[in-house]
């Protein structure tokens, strides 16, 4: 009887230490399962940049955190050319140039935020230091984009529009100073391709007379 007590107790000490080995491993799991949840909320699938929801926390945490004012460029990027892209050759070369342009557009900011909004628009939040030449690094980003694309044989021509504004001297938050560059990159597509415009404030009357 001894013997069989103490064989029962050592089954039931494995027991144990294999079931808190499974709950160690679920836990694990649902953890992971969470953090993939959230990240899947917060950035594109395609491109794996962040998105809109997370600008939107980037925005609201600008807001609340008064300690760490930064100033910052704003750059509204739509491209040119790219529904050309899909209606011609389809939506999975499309699908590749948007993952190529946010590959070029993290390299060439590779310590800033680079968002991609949805369809072919992309947000840069870049910090300023100093007084940097903004239409100089608005003209890299056209630049950039536009180096010549091939896939499958395929050459692709692309091109950018691009508008910037700055925080704070052009709005009182980011989302507002957002908008802002999102008006002027429409100024600079209505004028053409390529083309950097900074945010001026007669642009806004221009667009509410559009709208």
């Amino acid at each position: 009887m001894l013997l069989a007590l103490n064989i029962s107790g050592f089954l039931g000490l494995i027991y144990s230490a294999l079931r808190i080995r499974d709950l160690s491993r679920e836990v694990n799991r649902r953890l992971q399962a969470e953090k993939n949840v959230d990240w899947i909320a917060c950035h594109d699938t395609l491109t794996e940049l962040p998105n809109r929801r997370f600008l939107d926390s980037v925005c609201a945490q600008a807001m609340t955190d008064q300690r760490t004012q930064e100033t910052y460029a704003v750059f509204s990027i739509d491209l040119d050319g790219f529904k050309k892209i899909n209606d011609l050759l389809g939506h999975d070369h499309g699908d590749a140039v948007l993952k190529t342009v946010a590959q070029r557009l993290s390299s060439l900011f590779p310590r800033e935020h680079v968002f991609r909004l949805g369809g072919d628009e992309f947000v840069v939040l870049a910090r300023r230091t100093g007084n940097p030449d903004l239409v100089a690094l608005g003209n890299r980003i056209v630049t950039v984009i536009g180096k010549p694309f091939t896939f499958n044989g395929v050459a692709v021509d692309l091109g950018a529009s691009v508008g910037f504004a700055l925080f704070p001297e052009n709005g009182d938050d980011l989302s507002q100073v957002i908008r802002h560059s999102d008006c002027a990159m429409y100024v600079a597509k209505k004028q053409g391709r390529n083309l950097v415009k900074p945010f001026v404030a007669s642009m806004q009357d221009e667009l509410a007379k559009r709208i």
